[in-house]
């Protein structure tokens, strides 16, 4: 079975696949390389991550898990009450729970910029702004080979700044996870 099909075989029916996803879970599946900073397809094969943060398995209708950062944060599908479907974080510690972006696609974006932590982050700099605050070499967590992919592939650009997809301001994944408390 292929990462693409572990991925959804467990999403419930209420998340809509979108059709970019095959094709892009099957070119990092087909790399050497992440495809920028530290994110990486994951599926949630027992479907278990979400009733593990929450300790509700009733939650589960509202999310599809596909992939995990570095430090082990969920990165999901999520239906909000108007069931909208975004993408969002649930921190690893559960301290940070973030809208990354409101469709797939530019949520792929903003992976491609290169930023390596999205933990409470403001997403107000240049990839090389980031690294060189890091200490990090400027092209740090930067694939030219899938940014170039990317735009070819789907005819999008990639971001300066991850504030030009990520809006800050946009509490409504923070504030429905504080309700379920």
């Amino acid at each position: 079975m292929s990462l693409y099909q572990e991925i959804i075989k467990n999403f419930p029916s209420t998340i809509i696949i979108p059709s970019e996803m095959k094709t892009i879970v099957e070119w990092y599946e087909n790399s050497d390389e992440l495809m920028g900073g530290l994110f990486e397809f994951y599926p949630d094969e027992e479907q278990s991550t979400i009733q593990n943060w929450f300790g509700k398995e009733t939650l589960s209708e509202r999310f599809g898990v596909f992939g995990i950062m570095l430090d082990g944060a969920p990165v999901a599908f999520w239906l909000d009450e108007q069931n909208v479907q975004k993408i969002i974080m649930l921190g690893s510690e559960g301290d940070c729970q973030v809208v990354l972006a409101d469709n797939f696609l530019d949520f792929i974006r903003l992976i491609a910029i290169g930023y390596d932590d999205f933990y409470c982050f403001e997403f107000d700099q240049t990839i090389i702004e980031y690294n060189q605050e890091n200490e990090d070499s400027d092209d740090e967590g930067v694939n030219k080979e899938f940014q170039q992919w990317l735009q070819n592939t789907f005819q999008v650009t990639i971001p300066e700044k991850g504030n030009e997809i990520v809006n800050i301001e946009d509490y409504s994944f923070s504030g429905w996870v504080e309700k379920q408390f």
